[in-house]
């Protein structure tokens, strides 16, 4: 069988964990299709992403040194132009592809993305490539006349919850449009010894980003209710709490954040658990044995839906609220809008819904997530199927 060659385009550094699940996810997900295939991806710290042993534990993905970091630039020179630029960088990886995905499911969400309007166009007008938006969240607001005739465009689109569905099709993006499963849903864990002072069955999990605290209207007072919600639980509580990064930019790191509290409580109980030698597989190993979850970062939230732990999503985006409702059928109690985090009240509500159901909610995701998990195959068929269609 001959082998296909895709693209991987759009994604971060694996310094994001969740890039590195979605990369993982993806590679799986296509391979494991019957679909014979190479992968290429570019990397702005291709150092860094070979060092967590991506191509060990994925032995056709190959890491290219990266451009990405002339995207930092995007908005102060012609768009065409560093579009071009980036195509030309990579060009032969391009030409020789059977096909481009787009894997930064966030790419869309928050705000028009510029960069891959032009790329999107460039690949087929340039390079008459197919194009696939992978795993994507895109809110109703962000879906002007340049958005839809850039869907419109994509082969094929899939999307990872309802209301991304929903809110393409208002707009007339239909016929190329896929529901699918986040792809890091089926990334597998990867085991690894727990600090001593972990205690199996007691420990609650807790990641908070910057980007979560900069989201809302007073940072100092939400960082300050994360702050009391963290000494409620010690104090109302035998458990202990693992403070669990996802992210580790220098600009928006996980992990420093997390540390600033941990040294702030200073309390025998609170730990800091993961860092940035740690690959996704392994940080989602650590979510898988916490007792319950309150998380801030979409992938840090996946990792623990996906093993059966209650959470809580600390949500800002479309994103979460779309994955909640096709688990929950409902975001209502799942998702705390960052907003209400400003109140310490609505925190600790929040707190104390998830620890009163924590024991219906394992429950209930024991018996829906293997069958939720299983669409995440199905993405596998819908490329098999477009690169059938290029012979």
């Amino acid at each position: 069988m001959e082998k296909k060659k895709i693209y991987l385009y759009g994604n971060g550094s694996f310094l994001n964990k969740g890039c590195e699940a979605i990369t993982r996810g993806t590679v799986r997900i296509i391979s494991e299709s019957r679909t014979n295939c190479e992968f290429v991806s570019i990397s702005d710290n291709p150092d860094y992403d070979r060092e967590m042993n991506i191509n060990g534990v994925i032995d056709n993905l190959n890491l290219l040194d990266g451009y990405n970091s002339i995207g930092k630039i995007i908005n102060k020179i012609d768009k065409n132009h560093i579009v071009n630029i980036k195509l030309r960088n990579v060009g032969k990886t391009v030409d020789d592809s059977d096909l481009c995905i787009s894997l930064g499911g966030d790419n869309y969400c928050y705000k028009k993305n510029y960069y891959l309007i032009q790329q999107n166009k460039n690949l087929h007008k340039n390079h008459s490539k197919k194009t696939v938006l992978w795993g994507c969240s895109i809110d109703y607001e962000n879906i002007d006349e340049d958005i839809i005739d850039d869907m419109n465009r994509y082969n094929l689109i899939t999307v990872r919850e309802t209301i991304t569905q929903e809110n393409l099709n208002k707009k007339g993006i239909i016929n190329n449009v896929k529901l699918i499963t986040d792809p890091a849903f089926v990334m597998d864990k990867k085991e690894l010894t727990l600090p001593e002072e972990w205690e199996e069955g007691n420990t609650i999990g807790i990641n908070l980003s910057p980007m979560v605290i900069n989201k809302s209207q007073n940072k100092t007072e939400t960082y300050r209710n994360f702050v009391l919600l963290i000494k409620y639980i010690l104090k109302n509580t035998n458990s202990k709490i693992a403070l669990i990064p996802h992210v580790f930019f220098n600009n928006n790191d996980d992990y420093k954040l997390l540390n600033e509290i941990c040294k702030e409580i200073n309390d025998s109980r609170i730990m800091l658990v993961g860092n940035m030698q740690n690959t996704a597989e392994e940080l989602k190993y650590i979510i898988s044995k916490c007792r319950i979850f309150i998380g801030a970062r979409t992938h840090a939230t996946i990792a623990a839906y996906s093993t059966c732990v209650p959470t809580l999503v600390i949500g800002y985006s479309v994103k979460a609220k779309g994955i909640a409702k096709d688990i929950f059928g409902d975001y209502k109690d799942y998702v705390l809008p960052i907003q209400e985090v400003e109140s310490k009240e609505q925190l600790i509500k929040a707190y104390k819904f998830l620890e009163e159901n924590s024991e219906k909610m394992k429950k209930y995701l024991e018996d829906f997530m293997p069958q939720y998990i299983n669409k995440a195959w199905n993405a596998g068929l819908y490329i098999k199927n477009l690169l059938e269609e290029n012979k």
